[in-house]
């Protein structure tokens, strides 16, 4: 289920390194998946919490 989401956001941003023709096109790319990335480290984080609880 969720690696059908992670799969799209995989292939929109490989879209998008096709489109980078200037340097701010690449720090706003960048930026965007920095942000993903500590999304993600959150979602682990609260999955761990979780796990902690249940156990």
């Amino acid at each position: 289920m969720i690696e059908h989401y992670i799969q799209e956001l995989n292939l929109i941003f490989c879209e998008r390194l096709e489109y980078i023709e200037s340097v701010e096109d690449y720090l706003i790319l960048k930026q965007q998946l920095e942000v993903l990335n500590n999304n993600y480290k959150e979602l682990l984080l609260l999955l761990d919490k979780k796990l902690l609880e249940v156990f």
